[in-house]
């Protein structure tokens, strides 16, 4: 929404502080939105440099350089800090059954 409203109103420094501070906070909210927001910067700088102003350009890197941050942070503290060999919600058990388990549970209630 910021960056629309920032492309209508050329001189709208407060809603790209707002862009950047609620990317922060969905970056560290939702592990997979590093990538939405990450590609969506990078995509912008590659795709429009020339169109726009300074000023996107500039909201499109701190928006990249967020998602790198992330990422690295997310490396150090978590992937590196891991105890076993498993991957991030393995289980024993099959997944269709996983799946199915899951879902008549549900139907349980």
């Amino acid at each position: 929404m910021c960056y629309a409203y920032v492309l209508q109103h050329k001189q709208a420094i407060f809603a790209l502080i707002c862009g950047i501070i609620s990317a922060n906070i969905a970056l560290y909210y939702k592990e997979t939105a590093f990538a939405m927001i990450g590609a969506f910067a990078f995509v912008m700088l590659v795709c429009g440099y020339r169109n726009f102003s300074v000023q996107i350009r500039i909201f499109n890197l701190v928006l990249l350089l967020s998602s790198i941050v992330w990422l690295v942070v997310y490396y150090y503290v978590v992937l590196l800090n891991k105890q076993g060999d498993g991957f991030y919600g393995e289980t024993p058990y099959n997944a269709l059954l996983m799946v199915g388990k899951g879902f008549f549970y549900r139907l349980d209630e």
